[in-house]
This record gives C-alpha cells, structure tokens and sequence, in this order.
C-alpha cells in the first residue's frame, strides 16, 4: 500500500526547492494586494499564491477587473496562520492539487460556490479545523485522491452531489467527524481504495438503485452484483450479517468498526479475506 506520509516528506521538499529557484532568479507572478495570480486568456484569473499575513482572508471573486475561475495548486500551501471560516467565492470553477493542504490554522466552516467542478488531490488535506457539514455542491463531477483526508474536525454530515461522477482514493481518509448516514449517487462510477477509511462517525452507506457500479446492504457499501463487500462504515452498531453473496472482503472492510457486537459468522462462499479487514 502506498505510504501517504512519505509522499507528503517529498510533495514538502519538492515544493521547498521549487519556491528556492524561483526565488533565485526573480520570477514573480502579478500581484494584487495579498495574491499573487496569472490571466488566462485575457479573461479570467486563476490565483496562484497568498502573500498576505494570516489571520482571516477573504478571497476575492474578482482581480484586475477579471472573475477568479480557480484556485491553482498549492495557492494556499500550508498556511496554518490562515484562521476563521473559509469561502471560496461563485464563480471558481476548479480548486487545484494541495491548493489548500496543511491550513489547519482554518476554525470555522467550509463554503463551496455552486459553480465548482473539480476538487483536485489534497485540496484540502489536513485543514483539520474546519468544523460543521462538509455540501459538495451540485456540478463537481470529480474529487481527487487525498481531497479531504485528516479534516477531522468536520463535524457534520456529508453530503454528496448528484452529478459526481468519480470519488478518489482515501478522499475522506480519518474524517471521523463526520456523522450519519452517506448516500452514494447514481452516476458514481468510481470509489478509490479507502475512500471512506476511518470515517468512524458514518452509521451507514446507502448507495442509489440507479447505480451501475455499486450496491448497499444493510448500510454497508458492495460491488454492484453483491460479490465484494467493499466497506462498512466505521459508526456501524449492533449485530453484524455479512450479506449472503459475498465471495470477498477487501482490505479494511471493518477496520475500526469498534461499534459491532455479537456473534460473526463468514458466509461458506467467502473465499478471500483482505488484509486488516477486521482490524
């Protein structure tokens, strides 16, 4: 299994020798006020970077008389001086890789303009002081791997959009914050590995009927003929029934399923076991 810890050692020293370079020569983005930017066909604006000194920041919606499309990758990077809620204005339609990865400094809720399409890997990685309902909005169609990973302090529920079409892996890896009962839309065609690791605080996975690619049983989230039993959520109480059908049980199907109680019997047609399942 990839090791998500080394990757960010080396996302860290790669960015430090990238910021090193450019600092070398003299290379310098525009600058209105705090924000560094680049002009996308001489229509739009994509921010770049944050220069300004912490505290609350209010991210503007236009520059230089411009409407900001997208937050680029690493913009926000690891800055856990940036404090209070955070709103990304109407009008930003993508929200780069590790756009906002480390700002943990973030207390207050998370708003997502109805514009949105994409969430890129690590957007959002370790702001784990976000707190309140984690609304994807209507139009994402994608969500990149890592997206949401250690935003453990939301607190509220999930809820995904209609038009999501792909769900990367460990998206939500240790959000344990998180509450209730997650419902899987129809057009999902991809859940990556772990997606919903260590979501202790879901009592449920309900996926749609109209869905091609996965099923639900009893609150636990299954390949779409029934065969594979992908994941339990980790909030799951009571007795537990493996669902008659299953042959297989992947990697942490009911890691941390500290809630289940009873007897546990493994169906005959169970022919592999993945690894921690029961952990």
């Amino acid at each position: 299994m990839n090791n998500p810890f080394l990757r960010f050692r080396k996302r860290s020293a790669f960015l430090s020798l990238v910021s090193l370079l450019l600092f070398s020569v003299g290379v310098r983005a525009q600058e209105p006020g705090d924000y560094t930017y680049e002009v996308v066909n001489e229509t739009t604006v994509t921010i770049t970077g944050y220069t300004g000194p912490g505290g609350a920041i209010t991210i503007p919606s236009v520059i230089d008389g411009k409407p900001v499309t997208a937050i680029g990758e690493n913009a926000f990077y690891n800055r856990s001086d940036l404090t209070g809620n955070l709103v990304i204005p109407e009008g930003v339609t993508s929200i780069g890789d590790w756009a906002f990865y480390g700002c943990y400094g973030l207390d207050g809720t998370l708003t997502l303009p109805s514009t949105l399409a994409t969430i890129g890997e690590y957007a959002f990685s370790q702001c784990s002081g976000l707190t309140g309902n984690l609304v994807i909005p209507e139009g994402v169609t994608s969500i990149g791997d890592y997206a949401f990973s250690w935003c453990y302090g939301l607190d509220g529920t999930l809820t995904l959009p209609s038009t999501l079409a792909s769900i990367g892996n460990s998206v939500f890896y240790n959000c344990y914050g998180l509450t209730g009962n997650l419902v899987i839309p129809e057009g999902v065609t991809s859940i990556g590995d772990y997606a919903f690791y260590w979501c202790s605080g879901l009592t449920g996975i309900t996926v749609e009927s109209g869905n091609l690619y996965y099923s639900s049983v009893d609150g636990m989230l299954l390949s779409k003929d029934g065969t594979v039993l992908i994941q339990c959520p980790g909030g799951k109480t009571g007795s537990l029934v493996i669902p008659e059908g299953v042959t297989s049980i992947g990697d942490y199907a009911f890691y941390g399923c500290s809630g289940l109680t009873g007897n546990l019997v493994i169906p005959e047609g169970v022919t592999s076991i993945g690894y921690l399942a029961f952990y």
